[in-house]
């Protein structure tokens, strides 16, 4: 069973926002409270890295229906929408296939590396909808 990271991104968050409250309504010279308040945002950022690190997908595939564009110069920047993974021929990890309005269904090689190079660019997706740059996708997945 592996974690349900929306729910924890919203215990963080809640955390977050009941530690300010704390750290606002404590008297000024209560520093021991406020050095406890100070430990805990160190622990939960602490919890969060690691959330980050150890929860990423070793071989993440883009939800069914996400929309790219190749970058490349000289294509055309026409929206690919991602197939889902029963559609590969080649299964090798990094590999999604996709459908072009225009030549149908292919395969894209090396997609991750492809996002974080900027010569393909996600412009949406149905679980977190539309992105101004790459960088916002991988951190909408945890994946920067």
């Amino acid at each position: 069973m592996g974690i349900d990271l929306q729910l924890v991104k919203r215990l963080f968050s809640d955390a977050h926002e009941h530690l300010e409250l704390l750290r606002r309504s404590l008297p000024s010279n209560a520093a021991d409270s406020l050095e406890m308040c100070s430990d805990i945002y160190v622990i939960l950022k602490q919890l969060e890295d690691q959330i980050r690190v150890t929860d990423r997908p070793p071989s993440f595939y883009p939800p069914a229906g996400t929309v790219f564009v190749d970058c490349v110069q000289g294509k055309e920047q026409r929206p690919l929408i991602v197939q889902d993974a029963s559609e590969l021929i080649q299964k090798d990890a990094g590999w999604v296939a996709f459908y072009d309005t225009v030549e149908g269904i292919g395969e894209y090689p090396r997609w991750m590396e492809d996002i974080r190079g900027g010569i393909i660019k996600v412009v949406w997706c149905p679980v977190y909808g539309t992105f101004a740059n790459n960088e916002d996708y991988l951190k909408s997945w945890g994946l920067s």
